[in-house]
């Protein structure tokens, strides 16, 4: 039901924190370059209250950069789809969510992030390989050619969902949430 308030600063201002709170806690990520204007302005001057005060009343633990915010629930019962997941499909995607995050952070550092897309052809292909490097672990089936498209797709679904990339027709595009996973990754890999 939707509250009726009043059509002055502090009714647009509830408006704003009403709508930042619920993609706070529904959404995996809260990318500001998703924000109007004024939800930019006001969740700006409002992050510290509006992270403390969700993340307190629900067990959440604010994750803050300049790109946006996401409240993680370490625990995970409040999540709907959980990084990294057992099995072939969610082992390569945490193995994708790395190569994407190391892919972002070479074009950072080349200067050249804003709109870096990685070509299905090129996610497919590190697919391929990364299927041959863990045969012995993942499914069989992930050794087919076939099989290694439709694993590519499930693992860029999950990706999407999780607010860590971009799908486009000609490939995908790593969003800055995806950082987190290739740190997880290393630490994990002992690097």
């Amino acid at each position: 039901c939707e509250e009726s308030l009043p059509d002055d600063d502090k009714g647009r201002n509830r408006r704003i924190r009403s709508e930042l709170s619920r993609r706070l806690l529904d959404d995996p990520v809260l990318y500001l370059d998703g924000l109007s204007a004024d939800a930019r302005d006001y969740f700006t001057s409002q992050r510290a209250h509006l992270c403390r005060s969700l993340g307190g009343a629900c067990g959440l633990t604010a994750e803050v950069r300049s790109e946006g915010v996401a409240l993680v629930d370490e625990a995970s019962p409040l999540t709907d789809r959980r990084m990294p997941e057992e099995g072939t499909t969610g082992h390569a995607t945490l193995l994708i969510a790395e190569y994407l995050a190391d892919l972002l952070r070479g074009a950072r550092e080349a200067g050249d992030a804003g709109a870096m897309e990685v070509p299905w052809a090129r996610l497919e292909a590190h697919i391929a390989e990364l299927a041959e490097r863990f045969k012995a672990f993942w499914r069989r089936a992930a050794r087919e050619p076939a099989a290694q498209v439709e694993l590519c797709a499930d693992v860029v679904t999950r990706l999407v969902e999780l607010g860590l990339v971009e799908r486009s027709e000609t490939g995908v595009r790593a969003r800055p949430a995806i950082a987190r996973f290739a740190q997880q990754a290393d630490e994990r890999l002992g690097r």
